[in-house]
């Protein structure tokens, strides 16, 4: 029996030495010479539960009140994890210490990385330094820093206030350090006392609640750091004053010239013959004027034909008309041919390359023309002369006209008038005329009769 103990007891000591050889203690030493520690003491914390947690769970201690804050956790063979220190117990790593630039800032949130652990191991180090004997730097003198922001581009009134912010600035408070600019030239500045190292802020007006600045990582990756989700402004400060070159509000430079964009003009036109219920303006909304309603009222040309020229940039637009600041609207509805739905609306459309564009005239509620009635008006007696006509002139006889003669085209659109007509022999050149039926009106939309170009 004795054999039978002799060979548990030893099996029972190989098991474990094999269970201890599957660990290791890796003690953390960070020097906190040239920090004031918080009175909650110093923390391991980083890479989530799996790591090294929030700050609160690992605390550090000084026992020999030696200045070198240490702990000795115990992890798996291999272990390997991103970490960071805390000056304090802030969950919100509000705290944590900043490395923001430095040789050792790994990740999205600039943490050191601890490489896979195969042995027992000591890591020596100074506070927001990449410190790798513990050492930590002489501290310097703080210097002058002074931030300038450009808000011209803002609209910022009088009543508005500008302000900096950072973590190591107010906690992100957003509204606490206020901006001046004494000149008004919207210009905003001020000089802030700051030790040397990478400090993280944006410009706010008036604090979060108001407008802060957002950045885009791929386009104003030249003056920010993004960590995590959140992308700020990051400056290095070194040992000398310095003055900060001026930003314009939300971009990586000064403001630049604005380049005005080029206009073209493009004339909306809209025959309301055919509508049957009363109005007092048309109007065209689209979105260059964010469907305002009456924006954009249109101006009566005569013969139901009402029409407005709007400078535009280069681009596609939706528009519609409509009446009276939206009291009536054209209902486009699956009308396939010159309109399509946008966001849940029937709109029709139009591409305004780099020239002007003069649209057709369009019928009320329909992608063309509206039809133009062939029946002459009772006690009439036009003659209209050579008809059909290939070039030349064409004449007019038997009515007193005294004020104009407008030629439509098949679908409504007007192609030639002729003003200040007082006469009872007309003659309309027709030579710039393409092949096709066309209609004359006269005095209060009276149709006169029609002829054919061949």
């Amino acid at each position: 029996m004795k054999k039978l103990y002799t060979f548990c007891f030893l099996g029972l000591m190989l098991s474990s030495g094999s269970l201890n050889a599957q660990s290791v203690d890796i003690t953390f030493n960070v020097n906190m010479a040239n920090e004031t520690v918080a009175e909650s003491g110093v923390y391991l914390a980083g890479g989530g539960p799996d790591c090294f947690g929030n700050p609160g769970e690992n605390a550090m201690n000084d026992d020999d009140n030696d200045g070198i804050w240490t702990i000795t956790v115990t992890k798996p063979i291999g272990f390997t994890c991103p970490y960071t220190f805390t000056n304090g117990n802030c969950p919100d790593y509000s705290c944590k210490e900043n490395i923001v630039g430095q040789d050792c800032a790994t990740g999205e949130f600039s943490d050191r990385f601890l490489d896979p652990v195969t042995e027992n191991t000591e890591i020596n180090t100074c506070y927001a330094e990449c410190s790798s004997d513990g050492t930590c730097s002489a501290p310097t003198d703080a210097v002058n820093v002074t931030f300038r922001v450009d808000v011209n581009e803002q609209g910022v009134s009088e009543s508005d206030v500008v302000y900096i912010t950072g973590g190591d600035l107010d906690n992100w408070c957003g509204s606490c350090i206020e901006m001046n600019d004494d000149d008004s030239d919207g210009i905003y500045e001020i000089t802030l006392e700051l030790d040397a190292g990478s400090l993280q802020y944006k410009y706010t007006i008036n604090g979060f609640a108001g407008n802060d600045e957002i950045f885009d990582p791929a386009e104003d990756g030249d003056c920010t750091l993004t960590s995590g989700t959140f992308t700020n402004r990051l400056v290095t400060v070194g040992v000398e004053d310095a003055v900060l070159d001026v930003n314009c509000f939300e971009a990586c430079g000064p403001c630049g010239d604005v380049v005005e964009p080029t206009l073209y003009d493009v004339t909306f036109m809209v025959d309301m013959s055919n509508l049957t219920e009363a109005f007092t303006t048309p109007e065209v909304n689209g979105t260059f004027n964010d469907f305002c309603g009456n924006c954009s009222p249109l101006t009566d040309n005569g013969n139901g034909i009402w029409s407005t020229t709007i400078q535009l940039a280069s681009g596609a637009y939706d528009y519609k008309y409509s009446a009276d600041a939206w009291t009536i609207q054209e209902d486009l509805t699956d009308v396939t041919d010159c309109a399509e739905v946008t966001d849940g609306f029937w709109n029709r459309s139009v591409l305004v390359g780099e020239s002007a564009v003069e649209l057709e005239s369009v019928c009320w509620g329909e992608c063309s023309g509206c039809t133009v009635s062939v029946k002459e008006t009772d006690g009439l007696n036009v003659s209209i002369y050579p008809n059909p006509i290939s070039e030349g002139t064409l004449f007019l006889e038997g009515i007193q006209v005294n004020n104009e003669i407008v030629v439509y085209n098949a679908l409504g659109s007007i192609v030639k008038t002729l003003p200040n007509v007082k006469s009872t022999n007309i003659s309309i050149d027709i030579n710039d005329l393409k092949q096709g039926v066309y209609f004359l009106k006269g005095e209060n939309g009276a149709v006169l009769g029609s002829f054919i170009k061949k």
